[in-house]
Order: C-alpha cells, then sequence, then structure tokens
C-alpha cells in the first residue's frame, strides 16, 4: 500500500488482526484504504468496512420496512396517534364530568374511531383505543340506567300524590252520594206513606186522597244522584284497578320461595320503623294497610339473584338483583326467602327503599315469582 492506495492484487480484508480470523472481503490495486494501526497488533491496519464486504443475516430475523423516508413517516405517524390518544382521553373525560342528558356520548366515539380506522399499523394504541372506548360505553350504559331509574322512582311519588288526592276525592264523592241516597229513600218513604193513608181514611168526607204527585219533589235529588253516581264510579275505578291486582297477587297460592324471616334480623326492625312512621298519618293503621299501599306504589324487575357478601355497616341489602352483568339494585326482605332464590333468574315486586348513598338503588321484596 502506498500513499492510502492498495498496490497489490486480492488483499484479504479480516474481521480481526489475525491470520486465522475469517476473511471479510479483498482489496485490489487502486482501492483507496483509509486507517490506522491496530492498538492490538502494529503490523495490521483498521479500516472501515470496504462497500465490497457481504454481510448476511438470518430471515426470519429481518423485516423489509422500506426506504429511509419510510421509517421518518412511521416515526411521524406513531407521534400523531399518541397525541391523538391523548386528545381522546380529554374529550371522554370532559364528557363523562357531565350529567347523562348532557354526554355527547357520539363525540367521544368520533374521538377514537379515527385511531382504530386510521393506524392498524400500530397496534398498541389502538388495542388502548378500542378498551377505553368499551369501557366509556358501559359507564354510560350504567348512566343511563341509573337516570331512568331515578326518573321511575320520581314517578311513583308522583304516582302515589295521584292516587292519594283520587282516593280523597272519592270519599268526598260517595259521602255526597250517600247523602243524596239518604234524602231519595226518605222522600220515597214519605211518599209511598202519602199514597197508602188514602186507603186507611176512605170513609172521611173531607179528607182527599194524596195524590201519588207528592212524590214529584224526590225527582230531582233521584236525578242529582244519578248525576253524580257516574262521576263517583269513574273515580273510583282508576283507585280500584290497582287495588285489585294487588287482591289477585294476594289470591295466589303461597309462593314455595316465601318464608318467615328471624323476627332478630335488622331488616325486621328497619320495616317496623317504617311502619310506625307511616301509621302516624293513615287510618287504618295496620301493619296489612301498609303493605297494601306499598304493594299499590311497587315497581317490577326481573334478573338473577346473588348474594351481596360485602359486610358493611349501612349496607342496602343481602342481596343484589342482576339483569346478566349489570346491577339493577340491592335487596332485602322480610316476607320472601331470598336465600332459596340466590342463582335463579326470578319476577320480583319491590317497593323503593333507602339506598344510603350506595351505587344502586335499594328495594324491599314484596314478592318473587319464576320469570
Amino acid at each position: 500500500m502506498l500513499d492510502d492506495v492498495v498496490e497489490g492484487q486480492r488483499v484479504n480484508v479480516r474481521l480481526a488482526p489475525d491470520l486465522e480470523s475469517p476473511v471479510l472481503a479483498q482489496l485490489h490495486t487502486g482501492d483507496p484504504v483509509k486507517g490506522v494501526v491496530a492498538p492490538q497488533n502494529n503490523k495490521w491496519l483498521e479500516m472501515e468496512l470496504p462497500a465490497s464486504a457481504r454481510l448476511y443475516v438470518a430471515k426470519e430475523y429481518i423485516e423489509v420496512a422500506g426506504a429511509p423516508e419510510l421509517y421518518h413517516e412511521k416515526q411521524r405517524r406513531g407521534q400523531e396517534v399518541g397525541e391523538l390518544l391523548n386528545a381522546a382521553y380529554l374529550v371522554s373525560q370532559a364528557e363523562m364530568r357531565k350529567s347523562y342528558n348532557d354526554i355527547d356520548m357520539k363525540r367521544i366515539e368520533s374521538a377514537f374511531e379515527p385511531i382504530v380506522a386510521r393506524y392498524p399499523d400500530f397496534p398498541a394504541p389502538v388495542a388502548k383505543a378500542k378498551e377505553a372506548l368499551k369501557q366509556l360505553q358501559e359507564l354510560y350504559v350504567q348512566k343511563k340506567v341509573t337516570h331512568l331509574e331515578t326518573k321511575q322512582l320520581d314517578g311513583i311519588n308522583v304516582t302515589r300524590t295521584q292516587r292519594k288526592e283520587l282516593e280523597t276525592q272519592v270519599k268526598s264523592q260517595q259521602e255526597r252520594l250517600a247523602v243524596l241516597e239518604s234524602q231519595v229513600d226518605q222522600a220515597l218513604t214519605q211518599a209511598q206513606a202519602a199514597a197508602a193513608q188514602p186507603l186507611v181514611k176512605a170513609e172521611a168526607p173531607k179528607a182527599e186522597p194524596k195524590p201519588v204527585v207528592k212524590a214529584e219533589p224526590v225527582k230531582p235529588k233521584a236525578e242529582a244522584v244519578a248525576a253524580e253516581k257516574p262521576k263517583v264510579e269513574k273515580i273510583a275505578a282508576e283507585v280500584k284497578a290497582d287495588k285489585v291486582v294487588a287482591k289477585v297477587e294476594k289470591a295466589k297460592p303461597a309462593d314455595k320461595s316465601k318464608a318467615p324471616v328471624a323476627a332478630a334480623s335488622p331488616w325486621t326492625v328497619a320495616e317496623e320503623q317504617l311502619y310506625q312512621a307511616w301509621a302516624n298519618g293513615h287510618e287504618p293503621a295496620t301493619l296489612e294497610a301498609f303493605y297494601m299501599e306499598e304493594s299499590l306504589n311497587a315497581v317490577e324487575l326481573a334478573g338473577t339473584i346473588e348474594p351481596y357478601r360485602e359486610q358493611l355497616r349501612s349496607r342496602p341489602g343481602d342481596f343484589i338483583i342482576y339483569d346478566g352483568y349489570r346491577p339493577l339494585g340491592y335487596l332485602y326482605s322480610t316476607q320472601v326467602d331470598l336465600a332459596s332464590l340466590i342463582g335463579k333468574r326470578v319476577k320480583v315486586r319491590l317497593a323503593p327503599r333507602q339506598n344510603h348513598h350506595f351505587a344502586f338503588p335499594a328495594f324491599f321484596v314484596l314478592s318473587a315469582e319464576p320469570a
């Protein structure tokens, strides 16, 4: 080699400064060479790998990615999908802080769906987007269920108030009807007596028979009764409709699932307190009347009953009713043996109870039957 140019032919370029080291390439006369004396052996020159050298890698360990600009494009897309995912998280958090009626679920979906659709070459961010969207959709459904249950309970309270107003109207109309019927009966009795009087005193020359026309004053009262009856019957029908249903259910054969619950149960104490509070403003104030009104205001749910095993001081029930994997509410009862229904799908008639700020509504089970 002279002036960094090879003068010989087929000069071996080896992997290490050793004659036993593998040959990587060969140099020929006129090939330029730049290097430094090898520190391991000063008889060898350390140089960069020549262009004629050929190295090999097993095919299963490599993948063709393309030109260098493709690598830079992939880096840019990776940064872009990361930014989109973070933005989608922020949008979803902002929406989920709102009340159910104000949540824009389409906005959340439009934030995550482009990540899934446009970036299939980035499986990790796509998987995160899919999982986040699934969890948000489940949370949205839970918010919807809670909203509907709250709305339903509000409707029950409104119905209860309306029913009490109807009962008051029925009672007033019935009293008025009773007075009118009493007046009619009295007038008819007087008319009948007056009509019979000429037969008894027919020999008296000056006593003229009292005509039956005397009964005419009764007619307006009878008409008043007839006019009031349809109103009373209409109002009474609206109130009795629910009572008929309650009586029919009461007349059904005893459900095998029903069994007396121990008197020492905390739920017995809770129900007794509710009954005593109710009894202060009702007449007759019997326990049967209390549960009759609870039945009139009851709601119905269908699902599978499972035990609620958390030993919390203020828990709202001993059981939970599920619709699939979705909890519908906490349950307890002093009338139905819920333990015998564990794992079974049933239809239950429920009276709302205080849930002590737990996640789902609480109910007292009035009756249960297979769903």
